[in-house]
């Protein structure tokens, strides 16, 4: 009877794996479908074993393993390059405390937001903790996020 049960357990997981598709995509990505990419039964116990202990997340935020990159990790590549190449002029703009920022409104346009009193004003009450956060970027970008909420 637990065989049974086992063997019926094994046929699920398999065919739940069967109907991916080719690789490309997420559907069909991860070190398994480097393993094998073939329609079998075993291909696909392979690919499911190996997905399972080596998940394709790293594949898809990072564009390897036969993966495509997610929009929401290209999204965020874009934000971070912008604060990279223009972080002093953001800084500038903040301590300045005008209302019209070209700097101020492009990290607004990257993130997503629109640009305004409200925006200038929430990064501006944090400046101090902004300011300390030169050179890196991606720490900027995360806490200029968490100053808007």
């Amino acid at each position: 009877m637990l065989v049974a049960k086992i063997a019926a357990l094994f046929m699920f997981v398999s065919m739940s794996f069967a109907g991916t598709s080719a690789p490309g995509g997420s559907d069909a990505c991860g070190l398994g479908w480097e393993v094998t990419s073939k329609k079998t039964m075993s291909a696909t116990t392979t690919r499911g074993t190996t997905n399972a202990f080596v998940p394709p997340t790293f594949g898809m935020t990072s564009g390897t393993i036969g993966c495509e990159q997610h929009g929401l990790v290209m999204k965020d590549k874009e934000q971070i390059h912008y604060v990279d190449a223009n972080l002093e002029h953001i800084l500038q703009d903040l301590a300045l405390q005008e209302s019209e920022s070209l700097y101020l409104e492009g990290l607004a346009e990257v993130m997503g937001l629109k640009y305004g009193e409200e925006f200038r004003s929430s990064l501006q009450s944090h400046l101090a903790e902004l300011s300390t956060l030169r050179g890196n970027p991606v720490l900027f970008l995360e806490e200029a996020k968490n100053s808007l909420n």
